[in-house]
């Protein structure tokens, strides 16, 4: 009987062997990248990772308002086609979006007349135009 009787930290040992076994398996077939964990709390962590290519839009905003050190903003009506407007709002928090702001964005060269009247262009980065409104 002695034979048979295994200690219990032999067990809880090759346990713990089997599930790290299983999780570098698993983290091998989903192409796991150690440096975004290591990344991990550091801010902006994965967000390059987290956007598609027709999304990059949102790092030129907020170059523009790292930049010019904006508090606050608003985006033109050309934002609200397919949720534009969504991730401006994520990846620039904790600046605010405010109605009645004097800085807008402008997406593309779509250009709504009532929009930029009185707002004369501060910088303009590939499709995404930076105005200073009265």
């Amino acid at each position: 009987m002695k034979i048979l009787q295994i200690s219990k930290k032999y067990i809880n040992f090759f346990l713990l062997c089997i599930i790290l076994f299983n999780l570098i398996l698993i983290s091998h077939r989903m192409s796991f990248n150690p440096g975004l964990f290591k990344e991990s709390l550091s801010p902006g962590a994965g967000l390059k990772q987290s956007m598609h290519g027709n999304q990059y839009y949102v790092f030129d905003i907020k170059n523009i308002i790292d930049e010019y050190n904006l508090k606050d903003f608003r985006l033109s009506n050309s934002f609200n086609h397919k949720s534009r407007n969504q991730r401006p709002v994520e990846v620039i928090y904790p600046i605010k979006i405010k109605e009645n702001s004097i800085n807008l964005f402008l997406y593309g060269e779509e250009i709504h007349k009532d929009e930029l009247e009185d707002c004369k262009l501060i910088k303009k980065i590939k499709k995404i135009s930076y105005y200073e409104c009265k």
